[in-house]
């Protein structure tokens, strides 16, 4: 359970912050395009500006799109880490967790090896059916 609320913890951090990303990248988006629209509108006097007006417009026009794709790929890639982490967890830390508690129990004549599946799967279903809750509202969040 403890390890479930530090893991419950870091995806709601990761997932604030995987929102936050995304509204930054899309405002910015939109001051891109603004932007731009009002420099296509102005395009005449822009080029009878001379070069360096062409050049301001440029670099400013890069430097939107830049802050837009670093934005997006920071959240792009803590979207990944995360659904790595669950996989992580769910595959790796979950499924031993369960092996071991079986194993105990077959070393202390519990249960018999035949059962180790049936009882692996309902430790399962009662591991999720306890924590449904949080991890559906961590999957709506994304």
């Amino acid at each position: 359970v403890g390890s479930d609320l530090l893991k419950a913890r870091l995806v709601a951090i990761m997932t604030t912050t995987i929102e936050r990303l995304n509204k930054e990248s899309k405002e910015i988006d939109a001051i891109r395009m603004k932007v731009e629209a009002f420099d296509m509108k102005n395009a005449e006097l822009l080029q009878r500006s001379g070069q360096g007006a062409t050049q301001f417009t440029q670099r400013r026009w890069q430097e939107l799109t830049e802050a837009v794709q670093e934005k997006a790929i920071t959240a792009e890639l803590l979207r990944r880490t995360k659904l790595f982490f669950a996989f992580l967890q769910r595959n790796f830390v979950f499924g031993a967790l369960i092996d071991c508690a079986l194993a105990t129990l077959i070393s202390i004549g519990k249960i018999g090896a035949a059962d180790r599946f049936v009882f692996a799967r309902a430790i399962e279903d009662a591991v999720d059916l306890v924590l449904m809750r949080s991890r559906a509202e961590s999957e709506l969040a994304e």
